[in-house]
């Protein structure tokens, strides 16, 4: 299988099976792309002073990318451990979720502090223990 476990076989489809080391291995890849991404926001909101909306909107578009590539990747791993595949929005529907009760902003994290935060650790918890061993 370590021949077919390149790019085009681990995020572009949702055929296949894959082992624990290249589920480990591809969504290591994909958290070091979400960091990159959440590094660029950064210095240009911060740096640059670049206008958010269109920033916004390529961080928006980026991160869907990235869940859609999660999700193919984890789908492979829950086939070949007999896992539903329904796990694979897990991760991705918890991010979402992160994302907009941090984009609501403070009026609605006074209701549930850090809730968002809890689900996305809960999910990603849930990933690597389920996919990575």
């Amino acid at each position: 299988m370590a021949e077919r476990a390149g790019f085009g076989f681990l995020y572009r489809s949702q055929d296949g099976t894959i082992g624990a080391a290249d589920w480990r291995r591809g969504a290591a890849w994909l958290a070091v792309a979400a960091a990159g991404l959440v590094l660029l926001y950064a210095a240009l909101d911060v740096g640059l002073g670049v206008q958010m909306v269109g920033v916004a909107t390529l961080f928006t578009l980026g991160f869907m990318f990235l869940c859609v590539c999660y999700h193919f990747l984890t789908v492979k791993r829950a086939r070949a451990i007999g896992a539903p595949t329904a796990l694979g929005f897990a991760v991705p529907v918890a991010a979402f979720a992160l994302a907009f009760a941090h984009w609501v902003g403070p009026n609605w994290l006074v209701l549930a502090p850090r809730l968002g935060d809890l689900a996305f650790a809960a999910a990603a918890g849930h990933a690597i223990w389920t996919f990575g061993r």
